[in-house]
């Protein structure tokens, strides 16, 4: 059985760069994208968006410049979580 999936990446990143732990940060994507490919259907999407945001730090006030990440896909998904852990996916 040959997949027929569509998957498009979108970015607006221009000369941003990542700072990270590159292993961990790799490991991630590799997860969440092998978790988004496996279970979505045959005929299915999978949608990768990286963008450019900046967050205010409450307590300072700071501002930093973070790459957000989003992956998206037609797949069953799961069951939303409704406890004090769902906040951190949110």
């Amino acid at each position: 059985m040959e997949l027929q999936l569509r998957f498009a990446v979108n970015t607006v990143l221009t000369d941003e760069r990542i700072h990270g732990d590159f292993h961990r940060l790799s490991q991630v994507m590799r997860n969440v994208l092998s978790n988004a490919l496996k279970f979505t259907p045959r005929e299915g999407v999978v949608t990768v968006d990286a963008h450019c945001v900046t967050v205010v730090d409450e307590d300072t006030g700071g501002r930093n410049r973070v790459v957000r990440v989003e992956v998206t896909d037609t797949g069953a998904g799961i069951a939303p979580v409704r406890d004090e852990w769902s906040i951190a996916f949110q």
